[in-house]
């Protein structure tokens, strides 16, 4: 049984969800877009909005039938015993693999733009250690901590406003010039940058409110994270010409770095900052996911011990990926394809599952 000053608020859950989406790609989304769609990226953004819409619709059915129950509960209980414990286990590598990927994605940047000299490893350590540290804490003490960091959106709000005078709206033309096909291939590149709503599945039965709530809540979550980055995106289009971003692959930092304040000369710099806390948020819960599942794994009440053991897991596995066993661009791309794999295939088919075996529970736990 949940006890309720052990849930979240909806204010809270609604900050989890955004943090965990905006991060690592917030950077580089734009060129991302632009390599498949050109100026018409913006275009598949909105598609993918939508189409995101749609499955967490799919996610709030799964919850209306298993209301106290995660994702990994459910499993448990719709596939049995192993096969449950054996895609349960999956997705903690999957976490544990998109972690390790953040924290790879974090250093090279860090080192590109503000710290060169420094070892990549000193970077990710920094970053690992106060990861653990948030992601040890109960899951309100995290919602808490998410609410009030995402007030720093709004100076990243201002700080791209600045752009406003420079922007050129006919970059924008001519509207799908070459066919729907280049913005299509650009849906697919938006929804990696949003796999985060996966999160969903793993809080909602500890959230404060009536499902109807809980829904709007989570929508509107979506949305804001979908705007954020449309905003994003459409600055960055009608900063840059289309032959200029093609060359340009941290677009968001190079367009700050154009501007300065009487008193900041490097805006771009003030933007990393308030950058690496999303990017820290975003990394912790997926490390929170990570140990969740490892708890259940091996039926224990205490998940502190698996956050250490994960982020050390993460920590190995950037390392051996340093070494040239695969490189960062083979890595990413695996691990992003394979978010469609866990954020949206294998709920889709519980919940068909579901469906097939007229399977509903209303009495249960979540961790």
């Amino acid at each position: 049984m949940i006890m309720k000053n052990n849930l979240l608020s909806l204010n809270q859950f609604f900050f989890i969800i955004i943090q965990t989406q905006i991060g690592i790609g917030v950077i580089s989304l734009p060129y991302d877009l632009h390599q498949v769609s050109k100026q018409n990226g913006w275009i598949s953004l909105i598609i993918s909005i939508f189409l995101i819409q749609i499955i967490i619709l799919i996610f709030w059915l799964m919850y209306n039938r298993f209301p106290t129950l995660n994702l990994y509960d459910m499993q448990m209980i719709i596939y049995g015993k192993w096969i449950g414990q054996s895609i349960n286990f999956l997705y903690v590598l999957y976490f544990v693999f998109v972690g390790s990927l953040i924290l790879i994605l974090f250093s090279n940047l860090i080192n590109l733009w503000v710290l060169p000299h420094t070892p990549y490893w000193v970077n990710m350590l920094f970053l690992l250690l106060s990861c653990v540290y948030l992601s040890s804490s109960h899951i309100t003490v995290i919602g808490r901590i998410y609410t009030f960091l995402s007030t720093f959106f709004i100076i990243l709000f201002v700080l791209l406003l600045n752009a406003i005078p420079e922007l050129k709206i006919y970059y924008l033309f001519p509207i799908a010039k070459e066919g729907i096909m280049p913005i299509l291939k650009g849906v697919n590149q938006s929804v990696l940058a949003l796999l985060g709503f996966v999160v969903i599945l793993f809080v909602l039965p500890v959230v404060k409110g009536t499902a109807k709530q809980k829904l709007k809540t989570m929508s509107g979550a979506i949305w804001f994270v979908g705007f954020f980055y449309l905003f994003v995106v459409f600055i960055s289009f009608t900063f840059f010409s289309t032959e200029e971003i093609k060359v340009v692959p941290q677009p968001v930092l190079y367009l700050l770095k154009s501007f300065e304040f009487a008193v900041v000369s490097r805006i771009d710099l003030l933007f990393l900052t308030i950058w690496i806390m999303s990017v820290a948020t975003s990394f912790s819960t997926f490390l929170y996911l990570a140990s969740l599942g490892t708890m259940q794994l091996f039926k224990s009440k205490k998940r502190t011990k698996f956050v250490w053991v994960n982020a050390t897991l993460i920590f190995l596995l950037v390392i051996v990926i340093d070494s040239k066993l695969i490189t960062i661009q083979t890595y990413a791309k695996y691990v992003s394809n394979s978010g469609y794999i866990f954020s949206i295939a294998l709920p889709i088919l519980l919940y068909l599952v579901m469906l097939l075996l007229k399977k509903r529970h209303k009495e249960g736990h979540s961790s």
